[in-house]
Parts: C-alpha cells; structure tokens; sequence
C-alpha cells in the first residue's frame, strides 16, 4: 500500500485538489445475507445426512464381518 500525499497544515499554502483520498475499512463487519445463512444450514445438513449414511454402511460391514467364518491356517 503506498502511502498517501502529504497535506501541510499551514493554511497559507495552497492545498492540492488532486490528493488521493484512501477510503478506510468499515468497522463493523458487513451483515450476514439470508442466503449465506441458508446455504450453511443446508450445508451442515448434508453433512449429518452423510455421516449417518456412512454409519449404517460401516454397522453393515461390521454385521458382516462377524458373521464370515474366520479362516485360521
């Protein structure tokens, strides 16, 4: 970031126009859109809808698991 021109405080000396003016940050944090909210809630959503899919999958594979014979050799 380039710092800006310097303005002198003497009010005698002329003052130029074309100074750049550097707009500051705002200081509270832009509001939060419904659609944003919406879309982590959806989100979220689908993750537990995953997850519990994934579990049923992994209790399966156990159930099948114990009911194979085990080779022992």
């Amino acid at each position: 970031m380039k710092e800006p021109k310097k303005i002198p405080l003497n009010p005698e000396t002329p003052q130029a126009a074309s100074v750049e003016k550097i707009p500051m940050p705002s200081i509270y944090p832009e509001p939060m859109r419904d659609d944003v909210v919406e879309s982590t809630e959806q989100a979220f959503g689908n993750f537990i809808q995953k997850a519990k899919e994934s579990k049923k999958k992994y209790e399966l594979w156990v159930q099948s698991q114990n009911k194979e014979p085990k080779d022992s050799t």
